[in-house]
């Protein structure tokens, strides 16, 4: 009987919806991602481009999205320029690899992590936000959405 209540009471505070992960895919700029099965993924825009995830409150949301390079810019070049802090910005981590990079910090009172992709003269990106009180919550499940955030065949 003890174990069946504290089950319940762990499905009632979301800690295993938070730990069960969905699969998504675009087929427009080729990649997959998991995601928290308790954030509700949005209507697709016009353009396929992507998804945004949110959850109930509105506090932690997700963004999965692709976009061409029409501006030949480098790889290197975006991850200088969204690498920078700022007054209400500040990047405590940063990783630079050939074919992609990964930032995270703080803004606006929120934990942020960003992986971009670069394949075919195309950025696939992954950003999610979160408040600072759901850090020890939301950073190892952004680890996780970030291990499967991958380009698709």
């Amino acid at each position: 009987m003890t174990k069946r209540i504290a089950l319940l009471i762990l499905l009632g505070s979301g800690v295993l919806a938070q730990g069960t992960m969905l699969h998504y895919c675009n087929s427009r700029f080729a990649f997959c991602i998991d995601y928290p099965s308790n954030l509700t993924m949005q209507p697709a825009p016009d353009n396929d481009d992507g998804r945004t995830f949110k959850s109930k409150d509105g506090r932690v949301k997700m963004l999965a999205y692709g976009s061409n390079n029409s501006l030949l810019e480098k790889l290197e070049t975006r991850f200088r320029a969204e690498s920078s802090s700022s007054d209400t910005r500040k990047v405590t981590y940063k990783l630079f690899k050939p074919d992609f990079f990964v930032i995270s910090g703080i803004e606006n009172k929120n934990v942020f992590y960003q992986k971009v992709l670069f394949e075919n003269d195309g950025y696939k990106t992954f950003l999610i936000t979160y408040p600072v009180t759901q850090k020890k919550i939301y950073d190892s499940i952004s680890a996780k959405i970030s291990a499967s955030f991958k380009h698709s065949d």
